[in-house]
């Protein structure tokens, strides 16, 4: 006895309720897309942003005063002066919390001769806080001629001559990737505006190489997306 077989066909309904199920996950796969490529796109920014906020921000030197006083100016066949040197200087410490500094020297330089050195008693910054301290060097010799040296706001200014200070400083905050800096401040003599202090460290060499890296991956995230959006 023969055997017969019947074959339904789907229905409208279930035709339709099949369209909605793959459009809705069609829909689902862009949204995934979509947020996936932001998050690729926002996460190197993000973290060079965070690394840049965790920065503490070097303190602000000013050179106050700078008592140069010449002990010795009569060997002038060899251009050789004698003299001392004392300079009051300022930091302030800009952050949210303090800075210890340790094992901190200045020293005197003619050019790039070193004329003299001096230690420093170690101190703690407090957080939105400044201070002051003393820094003296005796019996520095260095060559010079006649038009080296000027009166500046009443004070004794030599051309080339210039101090640097160096120190441990430690971060009382959080902080990534060191809470250790070894901090430089180098004040030079310049006849038209006084004195000039640079301070550097760690701390501003992260920051800038952090800043460089976020306006990098944003110029090269913005060219990617408008050749896709060309392309499209």
């Amino acid at each position: 006895m023969a055997r017969s077989f019947t074959t339904t066909s789907p229905t409208n309904g279930s035709s339709a309720s099949y369209s909605v199920r793959a459009g809705a996950l069609d829909c689902l796969k862009i949204l995934l897309f979509i947020f996936f490529l932001i998050l690729l796109i926002s996460i190197v920014p993000c973290a060079t942003f965070a690394v840049i906020r965790l920065q503490p921000t070097l303190p602000v030197f000013t050179l106050e005063s700078s008592l140069l006083s010449f002990t010795n100016t009569s060997i002038s066949k060899v251009n050789t002066i004698t003299a001392n040197w004392n300079l009051t200087f300022t930091v302030e410490n800009p952050n949210n919390h303090g800075i210890v500094y340790d094992q901190i020297t200045a020293s005197a330089f003619h050019e790039k001769e070193c004329l003299a050195n001096a230690a420093i008693a170690a101190f703690e910054l407090p957080r939105k806080n400044k201070t002051t301290f003393l820094t003296g060097f005796s019996g520095m010799r260095w060559r010079w001629g006649s038009r080296n040296c000027s009166r500046v706001n009443n004070e004794t200014q030599c051309e080339g001559l210039k101090v640097v200070w160096r120190a441990k400083a430690s971060f009382e905050g959080w902080t990534w990737p060191t809470r250790r800096d070894n901090m430089t401040a180098e004040c030079t003599a310049a006849f038209d505006s006084g004195w000039e202090c640079n301070v550097s460290g760690k701390w501003k060499d992260i920051k800038g190489m952090s800043l460089k890296v976020f306006w990098g991956y944003i110029f090269f995230a913005g060219v990617a997306l408008c050749v896709l959006l060309i392309s499209y």
